[in-house]
C-alpha cells in the first residue's frame, strides 16, 4: 500500500483552510497528518518554509 511508506498516518477531512498569503480563496486540503497537510493550487506558492493558516 502506498501510504505505508509515510511515517505519519493520513488523514482525509471535511475541512478547508484559509491561508490569505497563499490564496484569497479557502484551500481544500488532500490529506492531512501530523507534519502538516498537502493542497492543490493552480500557481506555486512563494518559496517559504511556513505560513500562518487556520482551519
Amino acid at each position: 500500500m502506498a501510504d505505508e511508506k509515510h511515517k505519519d498516518a493520513r488523514h482525509y477531512l471535511p475541512v478547508v483552510i484559509l491561508a490569505p498569503t497563499l490564496s484569497e480563496m479557502p484551500l481544500v486540503p488532500e490529506d492531512i497528518s501530523e507534519g502538516g497537510f498537502r493542497v492543490l493550487m493552480n500557481e506555486e506558492p512563494p518559496d517559504v518554509e511556513k505560513f500562518d493558516c487556520s482551519i
